[in-house]
């Protein structure tokens, strides 16, 4: 884990949240390169940021919080491997849609298994008790900010 840079900051929820998914992420590259030798973090994130039915290069690189550049980069990597397939978008403002092969949902339910005996050691860590309350109000905390969005100012 990082060091904090403000040693005197009480803890707040940015990082407790970023710590505790960079624990989750590095078990899950531990658990897909046992399977999937091939794979990278970095495939492992675009592969959790795909929609079923396909999502745009672009789309995938907001939501990774990267550039364009760098998730083509990556999506082409994924191409070689089989993982996913690009094909075009027809119409206005076309651009590239990015598909999971079956090579890919494969894959994927291979990360759903493994994000879930995540869940299931953690849980044993801190108590299911405990580990139910932290999910129910995170999900409580999710609805809550999206009902109530931030607006910049005009």
């Amino acid at each position: 884990m990082p060091v904090a840079r403000f040693s005197s900051q009480p803890d707040f929820i940015g990082r407790v949240l970023r710590e505790s998914f960079t624990l989750m992420m590095q078990e899950l590259d531990v658990h897909l390169a046992a399977v999937h030798h091939e794979s990278t973090p970095a495939i492992n994130r675009a592969m959790a940021f795909l929609d079923p039915g396909g999502t745009r290069i672009v789309e995938l690189a907001r939501r990774a919080g990267t550039t364009k550049q760098s998730m083509g980069e990556v999506v082409a990597r994924m191409v070689v491997l089989g993982f996913v397939e690009v094909r075009s978008v027809p119409g206005p403002g076309r651009g590239k849609l990015v598909v999971a092969t079956e090579v890919g949902w494969a894959a994927m339910r291979d990360g759903l298994t493994a994000v879930t005996a995540i869940h299931d050691r953690w849980s044993s860590l801190i108590g299911t008790d405990d580990m139910t309350s932290l999910v129910s109000a995170l999900r409580k905390l999710i609805g809550e900010v999206l009902a109530h969005p931030v607006t910049r100012p005009a």
